[in-house]
């Protein structure tokens, strides 16, 4: 089908909605691609923190496996995240191999990783190496970054991503914890976790944590999933999640664990997580649009996989209406990445912009493409052209 449309715009020279469809290809071939996981190690520097060295493991999708290997030619979105107190970036290799084979570039923060851990420090390098990948890349990976990014983190990288979409420039799309505690400086202030622009954000916590439990002067999930003020967030609660097993390996985070005790082991944990994360991440960074639809059938069916889940406002998605312009024309009150217009349900040649006037009476609607590379479909509007009204000397409209 996609291979006669593309035939079909070529012959009718249409190039606009070629490009739109070419991008619409080129997004569900980066939505379901398995690649191979390339690696290497970048020192950033912050000049403006007195030079100050950020190292970070970056995982991206590879022509083959290993330490700098070529890059996948195509674009894909970033993840920056942050590893919890007393660990380090190697504790969340799980990251990279469930998100990078998927289409993502994973760059794990390597930084405050002893007792000593300054949180906003952290949270300054989540932002500043986001920047740097979205605006200032290294030759290696220039022309290979989409427009989008997110930030995540477990326990303290958790609190830290909370800080870090509170700065005035935040990179980040979306936001996602696991195990997330309160940070200081607090993260919440008068009741509110402010995240610049009102981001979505995904709050994932272990029913069987036993560090972040409610109560505790850190602050648990459920504290920073309440102070929020996205205006779509979700929180889900994995059954028998404890939280360490958010990440992979050993380290002194196992100490905060003695005596409690797992419901699942860590395997399990890694499955539960990734499937609520890596939908979430398809919608929001790859605008595939079933996604959000499995994510939200996730949270009714999971098979008791979660204990409980919550979702609090309105998806972020775009939305439209035809409306009637000046000088007898129609409108779509929004901007969009493509416009088509339809007469009784035809395609208009060559009516691809957001105003179109009618040349003959009939119903007219329109398709659009949003930023996320979603499609609405606009209700129609009957135009009758012997129905043409006067409002005043420079404006006609439709009755």
């Amino acid at each position: 089908m996609f291979i006669f449309l593309f035939l079909k715009l070529i012959i009718q020279n249409d190039m606009k909605q070629t490009y739109s469809l070419i991008l619409l290809l080129f997004t569900s071939f980066s939505i379901f691609a398995q690649y191979d996981i390339g690696e290497t190690d970048i020192t950033f520097v912050d000049a403006s923190r007195s030079d100050r060295n950020i190292p970070v493991q970056v995982y991206y999708p590879a022509t083959a496996a290993g330490s700098n290997t070529d890059i996948v030619e195509s674009v894909f979105p970033i993840v920056v995240f942050g590893h919890g107190f007393t660990m380090n970036a190697d504790n969340f290799l799980n990251v990279k191999d469930f998100l990078t084979p998927k289409g993502y570039i994973v760059l794990l923060v390597n930084t405050e990783t002893g007792i000593s851990a300054d949180h906003l420090t952290f949270a300054k390098d989540f932002n500043f190496v986001a920047n740097e990948m979205l605006n200032n890349p290294s030759s290696f990976f220039d022309g290979h970054i989409s427009d989008k990014a997110a930030v995540s983190g477990h326990s303290m990288g958790g609190g830290a991503s909370m800080l870090a979409v509170k700065e005035s420039d935040t990179p980040f799309h979306t936001v996602i914890t696991f195990g997330g505690v309160e940070t200081n400086p607090a993260s919440i202030s008068g009741g509110t976790i402010d995240t610049q622009g009102d981001i979505p954000s995904l709050t994932v916590a272990g029913e069987l944590d036993c560090v972040t439990t409610s109560g505790q002067s850190a602050g648990a999930p459920i504290d920073l999933y309440n102070a929020l003020d996205s205006e779509y967030k979700v929180y889900a609660m994995i059954e028998g999640a404890t939280h360490c097993q958010f990440g992979t390996g050993t380290s002194l985070c196992t100490f905060g664990e003695i005596g409690c005790s797992a419901g699942i082991n860590e395997a399990t944990q890694h499955q539960r997580m990734f499937t609520l994360m890596c939908d979430w991440l398809d919608y929001f960074l790859k605008g595939d649009c079933n996604a959000i639809q499995d994510f939200e059938n996730y949270l009714d069916n999971n098979n008791g996989e979660l204990t409980s889940s919550q979702i609090s406002g309105t998806l972020p998605t775009a939305t439209a209406d035809l409306i009637i312009e000046g000088d007898a024309s129609l409108a779509i009150n929004g901007t969009f990445e493509s416009y088509q217009w339809y007469l009784d349900g035809n395609i208009i040649d060559g009516a691809t912009d957001a105003i179109y006037t009618p040349q003959e009476s009939g119903n007219y609607s329109a398709v659009v493409i949003d930023n996320n590379g979603c499609e609405i479909t606009l209700v129609g509007v009957d135009v009758n052209f012997s129905n043409i009204i006067q409002l005043d000397n420079e404006k006609m409209d439709f009755e």
